[in-house]
């Protein structure tokens, strides 16, 4: 070790991104503090991670909770993305979408319904009021 000062490596140093490789399959949930990276084939009921991107190669089938999600490959879930959702060219997307922006580039496969909002849980606690405001309670129901 010589010219080598005393350094401190902790086991997450200089990696910020869960990657699954492209010949790799995972079964599981997946919570990420920071990235996950999915290049290969993932199922399983929840990915929680700041950014989740979706390679070219990548198959998913779960629900995804993120700040950003980018998909190029394919997806079968729902996603509830705090900041953004960004559907790459040819991606494939079966699943509904809640998010304040989202991008779609040309050639995009989608089906779902996609709520646009940029405060998603006012707006759906509101929506759910309305919904229940004209429900009669048990004591008012008529014969």
């Amino acid at each position: 070790m010589i010219g080598r000062k005393n350094r401190r490596y902790t086991a997450n140093a200089g990696f910020d991104e869960t990657v699954i490789g492209e010949k790799a399959y995972f079964y599981g949930s997946i919570e990420a503090v920071k990235s996950v990276r999915i290049d290969g084939v993932y199922s399983g009921s929840v990915l929680k991670a700041d950014v989740v991107s979706i390679g070219k190669t990548g198959m998913v089938k779960t629900n995804i909770y993120a700040g950003t999600v980018f998909i190029e490959g394919v997806l079968l879930g729902d996603v509830t993305a705090s900041t953004r959702v960004l559907l790459m060219p040819n991606s494939k997307f079966v699943g509904n979408i809640s998010a304040p922006e989202m991008i779609t580039s040309h050639g995009v496969l989608f089906e779902g319904v996609c709520r646009i909002s940029s405060d998603l849980e006012a707006n759906i606690a509101k929506s759910v009021r309305n919904v229940f405001k004209n429900i009669p309670q048990d004591n008012q129901t008529s014969s």
